[in-house]
């Protein structure tokens, strides 16, 4: 969700600070998966103030509610004025070793009004992207979890854009 909500960490370490983006955090790399230098640690989690009202949705698939790890993840985000789409941001994760932000998704939505279809596009760019991001880590198949991206991403887009 922090992904999708643009947010800022402040890295801190006894030789300064540094921020990156929540999306830069992620290396994607098992042996080394967070941004961060041994004598760093995180200080702060920085939201952007929105400029207009936001909406947004987090959607998890697991099959235990608290203790299971989670099989897939969806987060989405909107800003809608006027009746249009002005930003937008979806991201799959728990696919892979890192939060995939599904770009495709996200420009084909803005300035358009919201609809149906644009939580089916999105599954889709969620399934494909999934298709290379999933793992053979869990204790379901990489088919069932790559078919789920798709189904949590319709359902955090259509949350988040009110439909």
């Amino acid at each position: 969700m922090l992904v999708a909500l643009s947010a800022q960490l402040t890295i801190a370490s006894s030789g300064g600070k540094r921020s990156i983006p929540v999306s830069e955090f992620f290396t994607g790399k098992g042996e080394s998966p967070f941004n961060l230098l041994p004598q760093e640690i995180i200080t702060e989690i920085r939201l952007p103030i929105p400029w207009a009202p936001l909406s947004w949705s987090y959607q998890r698939l697991s099959f235990r509610s608290a203790v299971d790890f989670p099989y897939m993840n969806a987060a989405a985000a909107a800003i809608i004025e006027k009746g249009k789409v002005e930003s937008f941001r979806v991201v799959l994760s728990a696919a892979g070793p890192a939060p995939v932000i599904l770009k495709e998704a996200e420009s084909a939505v803005k300035g358009q009004r919201p609809g149906l279809e644009m939580a089916e596009h999105a599954g889709e760019m969620a399934r494909k992207a999934a298709e290379g991001a999933v793992v053979e880590n869990a204790s379901v198949s990489k088919i069932y979890r790559v078919k789920m991206a798709a189904v949590v991403v319709r359902r955090a887009v259509k949350e988040a854009l009110g439909l």
